[in-house]
């Protein structure tokens, strides 16, 4: 399967390859998307209909991979599909979902493109709490919603603490964020419904679900049958 991924950064793409494999029971061919973009991080949501529309039109990918951290924005929950739910408006996996929707329908058919796929997640409170997960006894979507609910918006701190809980406190280079998002990814790739079940929204709709054509979902987990 070919498959492209965009994520805030070269080390959570890195770490999500090892997790999509880890999901679909087979290795990947990553491709690599064609835009060049300066810069990531909080920028995932704008450059989503450059990166889709590049993907879709100048690779052979036939599935597409969108990540990006929550940092301290509503967690999603199921509520949000409701009418008129005003977290809508400030959760970033309903933001995501409908910019990858828009930028789908603006698409025009294509050859060889009838079954592009798009799938999307959104980790809470960022992709060092997914890598953590089986480590770290906090690292889980309950978590954080908890402390929203308690009206505790430090997460920042907390997200400081994940990334120096993984990578050291003195990160010597990328390569060595790489190198321990990648161990993590393996050693989550082997029991992966722990992370669907420990962060249901963020990675298990991702898991779950892909976006075809014009919204339809199936499960990501039986695309390659």
């Amino acid at each position: 399967m070919k498959v492209a991924i965009f994520s805030e950064s070269p080390s959570d793409e890195a770490a999500l390859k090892i997790l999509v494999e880890g999901i679909i029971g087979e290795e990947i061919e990553e491709v690599p998307y064609p835009n060049r973009l300066q810069s990531r991080g909080s920028g995932v949501l704008r450059d989503v209909p450059i990166v889709l529309r590049g993907v879709y039109y100048n690779t052979e990918a036939e599935f597409l991979i969108i990540v990006r951290d929550s940092d301290d924005t509503p967690v999603h929950k199921k509520e949000h599909d409701e009418p008129n739910n005003k977290e809508t408006e400030n959760c970033r996996y309903c933001e995501l979902r409908r910019e990858v929707k828009s930028a789908l329908e603006n698409l025009t058919p294509t050859q060889g493109k009838e079954n592009f796929k798009v799938a999307i997640g959104v980790a809470v409170p960022a992709s060092e709490a997914w890598l953590l997960c089986g480590v770290n006894k906090h690292a889980s979507e309950t978590t954080w919603i908890n402390r929203q609910e308690e009206k505790d918006f430090s997460t920042y701190n907390d997200r400081k603490r994940l990334k120096a809980e993984l990578y050291g406190s003195n990160i010597a280079s990328s390569e060595t964020v790489i190198k321990r998002s990648t161990e993590s990814a393996e050693r989550l790739a082997a029991n992966i419904e722990q992370l669907e079940i420990l962060f249901p929204e963020g990675f298990g709709n991702m898991a779950n679900e892909y976006e075809v054509g014009n919204s339809d979902f199936q499960s990501a987990k039986h695309f390659n049958h």
